[in-house]
């Protein structure tokens, strides 16, 4: 490898690291208390929690467009967002949490009193 060509990469990659900056030591901080296996899930579920997020949202809710965006089986994706407590409202096509769909139904359920 010449030093041209090593000079060209460290260069792409300098680039690169301004486009898409490494997560930081900071951001991991409180899961250094943590068993390996529960900081490892609480990390996974943080990146699922906000990729599957931002897929629903591209396609307006659609878990169908989703699941074929992420490439992976429909039954699969539903899973997932039960497992994390996530739900998409049918109507508005919103991505709920656990806590916010129990909120968002009281007031649907107050406005129809």
């Amino acid at each position: 490898m010449t030093i041209d060509v090593l000079e060209e990469n460290i260069g792409a990659r300098t680039m690169a690291e301004k486009r898409d900056p490494p997560l930081s030591y900071a951001a991991f901080e409180s899961l250094f208390a943590l068993e390996l296996r529960e900081a490892r899930r609480q990390l996974l579920d943080a990146f699922d929690r906000a990729y599957l997020s931002h897929m629903l949202e591209r396609v307006h809710g659609n878990v169908a467009a989703a699941a074929r965006a992420a490439d992976v089986d429909r039954v699969t994706l539903f899973r997932m967002l039960r497992r994390l407590g996530l739900r998409v409202e049918r109507s508005s096509g919103a991505i709920l949490s656990s806590t916010e769909s129990h909120l968002h139904d009281d007031a649907r359920s107050d406005v129809s009193r």
